[in-house]
């Protein structure tokens, strides 16, 4: 598991967004870092929304910054959207923000497994707090970790989910779950 990093306040923002990136091949262990809990839902409040950002767009932006440095595209994953899916809803569902769930088993290699997708390799990169593809993108090519899996030469697949929650203070949260595989 590769370290979360905080992505730090800019002038147009008012709190904190964390972005994390998590990678492994199946048998290597993993270390956990500590979740960072979403609101709990208000009572007949919604607290899950379709989000309005395009898994297409989020396609596209990767293959252009994987052609950029000579790497092949990757291919759209319906089991890998799937896997980012249920993943995005489970931490809105249990209030937590995470590649762990609160009880441990919840991993990235869950969800995808429960898809039926049987990978070599596979990764995640998350997301919070980002209003579109881009800002998220650009984001992830920041940050080395995130970057590592996103140009990673291992990868030949990839699935996105993003879902729209709300933090304590009631303020619209979306949370974007990149998954990567290899068969």
């Amino acid at each position: 598991m590769r370290k979360s990093k905080k992505q730090m306040n800019s002038s147009s923002r008012t709190f904190r967004m964390l972005v994390a990136t998590f990678t492994c091949a199946r048998m290597v262990s993993m270390v956990s870092f500590a979740p960072i809990a979403l609101a709990a839902p208000d009572a007949g409040a919604a607290t899950v929304q379709e989000s309005s950002l395009s898994i297409q767009k989020f396609v596209d932006l990767t293959n252009v910054s994987r052609e950029a440095v000579g790497l092949p595209d990757l291919r759209l994953s319906a089991q890998l959207d799937a896997a980012a899916e249920a993943h995005a809803q489970d931490m809105i569902a249990r209030h937590y923000w995470g590649h762990y769930g609160p009880n441990g088993n919840e991993t990235p290699w869950h969800f995808i497994s429960a898809t039926g997708y049987t990978y070599t390799v596979a990764g995640e990169n998350l997301a919070r707090g980002f209003n579109s593809p881009e800002e998220i993108t650009t984001a992830w090519l920041r940050s080395p970790e995130h970057a590592a899996n996103l140009l990673s030469n291992r990868y030949t697949e990839v699935g996105f989910a993003t879902a729209t929650t709300y933090d304590d203070q009631g303020r619209q949260i979306i949370l974007t779950v990149q998954m990567f595989g290899s068969r």
